[in-house]
């Protein structure tokens, strides 16, 4: 359907490591180290290297498997304090082995997940990856740091670098609120477009088409992602093309949306979007109609 409009679709691969519960996965939550997760205070059991190089396998696995649905391509989720993240960050990550201690080592899980899937797929296939480029949490993933993981995971075949920030601890720069500026993490796709080589995307409430276009004519990333102005208005990309920039939904970053997620069996819900989620029971017209 999606390919039906001319768009093409990448699926997002993820673990969410320990920022989880036992009562929601029905299992102690694992991580790279048995240090409690910042926001839900679970103690996650320690994985075996064994178990990594099966999880390593897992994500390979589910490259392959979208790629041969007709997926385009695929994003690494490696950002928020998920699991590879966590082997990512200092302040999660304390192993004395192979996937632990230098930054090198610590990127070891990732880079071993993008050769991986490298080796199985096309050469033109995308392999995006989404970074926690700053976890603002004391001991946490620096910018400086972060970039030294790009450059790494750039050597090891990443298509394309997303910075993004923060962690289940520092959750105001996973989700920005309203209290935070539009575009308040470009800072951080700039500083990668000035230090790798492959595209760089900026994300973080970049809400609006004018400030998108702000952003990419001042050099200072060469893709830009919007989620949650999608949810406001899921026609955003074509009213901009067609000028129609006063007609668009803008989002206002109450997280209304975001807050649903986390009450399990609620649908999810736009503040400025009534239609979100029943837009086939309404059968409304299209805006092109």
């Amino acid at each position: 359907m999606i390919h039906h409009e001319g768009a093409k679709v990448f699926i997002q691969l993820a673990h969410a490591g320990r920022q989880t519960l036992r009562a929601v996965i029905k299992a102690q939550p694992v991580g790279p180290s048995p240090i409690p997760c910042l926001k839900f205070k679970e103690t996650p059991r320690e994985l075996t290297i064994t178990e990594i190089q099966d999880i390593e396998k897992a994500f390979i696995g589910g490259a392959l498997r979208a790629r041969d649905l007709g997926y385009d391509g695929v994003e690494i989720h490696a950002a928020h304090g998920y699991l590879l993240c966590e082997f990512l960050s200092p302040i999660s990550n304390i192993r004395r082995d192979r996937y632990g201690g230098s930054s090198n080592n610590r990127t070891r899980v990732l880079v071993n997940i993008i050769q991986g899937i490298r080796k199985k797929v096309e050469s033109d296939f995308p392999i995006f990856v989404k970074l926690s480029a700053n976890e603002y949490c004391e001991g946490g993933i620096t910018l400086e740091e972060a970039l030294t993981i790009g450059r790494i995971l750039e050597d090891s075949g990443a298509s394309a670098i997303t910075p993004s920030a923060g962690n289940y601890g520092s959750f105001e720069w996973v989700v920005q609120p309203a209290e935070k500026e539009p575009g308040c993490l470009v800072h951080l796709a700039e500083a990668f477009k000035r230090n790798v080589h492959v595209p760089v995307i900026a994300v973080g409430r970049i809400n609006h088409p004018s400030l998108a276009e702000t952003i990419l004519k001042e050099k200072k990333t060469d893709l830009v992602a919007m989620g949650r102005a999608l949810i406001a208005d899921p026609y955003l990309p074509r009213k901009a093309k067609e000028g129609r920039m006063a007609e668009i939904n803008t989002c206002i970053a109450d997280n209304a949306c975001i807050k649903m997620l986390f009450k399990r069996g609620r649908d999810i819900v736009c503040s400025v979007n009534e239609n979100l989620g029943t837009e086939k029971e309404l059968d409304f017209e299209q805006p092109d109609a």
